[in-house]
């Protein structure tokens, strides 16, 4: 039955879900400008991105939700491994960029906030997946998302998170130099002490891990990249001088060590 057929349903009022998903992007993946003509809803669980909206540019992290709407332009790049669940929808009564209620732009839920919202989001993505053609079903579960999202209206916006943004783009740009949090402090014009506490709010971790990370995510990058680079390289061109270190790193963030990586993909 086609959705303006639907007795339930009024077409005028209801949002109508375009597509859903879950995305899982490696770093240094870039996202290209585009201009939206949807609405969409983002809710990042792992992962970040520098991002710039309409001009503006932040950082998007861990439990930070995003409302997009028709006209926005956006661009950035992925600075550390993201899991991203998301979902595109119109909502006809609009007939321009702003949808019916309050949506916050740029958010980070409370961990309650985070719980609720996981549930409704998974099933709507599965449903969509599996039955597109039953549009009051996802429609409800979309509802479910956007009241979670609505909660936050009142919360805190994210808007000091923009500053954060030189100084993430400064550790993503010089993995292979030895790094002080001092010096992406500093692209930031921000102290020390306050740059690396506002960090470790918005990523969770402190600043030397989450670069520790950015390099273990470039060796493996390279490692598949080339498969003719000793790993031994691709260790010193993302700022590790002792192999052993690094192959113990290695190991723990992406569960083999880098020779076994290696030859598990010279096996496939």
């Amino acid at each position: 039955m086609a959705w303006d057929d639907h007795p339930l349903l009024d077409g005028a009022v209801l949002p109508r879900v375009i597509a859903a998903g879950m995305s899982c992007v490696g770093p240094g993946a870039e996202l290209p400008e585009h201009e939206l003509d949807y609405h969409e809803i983002d809710f990042v669980s792992r992962g970040s991105t520098a991002l710039t909206l309409n001009g503006e540019a932040g950082v998007i992290g861990p439990g930070m939700v995003g409302a997009y709407r028709p006209g926005d332009v956006a661009h950035g790049r992925i600075t550390e491994e993201l899991v991203c669940r998301w979902v595109r929808f119109s909502w006809p009564a609009t007939r321009g960029r702003a949808a019916p209620v309050a949506l916050p732009r740029v958010r980070r839920l409370s961990d309650a906030a985070q719980a609720r919202l996981v549930a409704p989001f998974d099933r709507l993505i599965a449903l969509h997946a599996t039955s597109p053609g039953t549009p009051l079903a996802t429609t409800a579960l979309l509802i479910d998302v956007l009241a979670v999202v609505v909660d936050q209206h009142d919360a805190a916006p994210a808007r000091i998170d923009r500053r954060l943004a030189p100084g993430v783009a400064y550790l993503s740009a010089n993995l292979a130099r030895p790094l002080r949090i001092r010096d992406a402090a500093a692209a930031c014009g921000l102290s020390e002490d306050w740059f690396s506490r506002r960090f470790r709010r918005v990523f969770g971790v402190p600043p030397m891990q989450h670069l520790v990370r950015l390099r273990l995510d470039e060796a493996r990058r390279l490692l598949v990249a080339d498969p003719l680079l000793p790993v031994a390289e691709a260790a010193k061109r993302c700022g590790f001088d002792d192999p052993g270190h690094f192959t113990r790193l290695f190991r723990r963030r992406h569960g083999l060590a880098p020779s076994a990586f290696r030859s598990r993909l010279d096996g496939r």
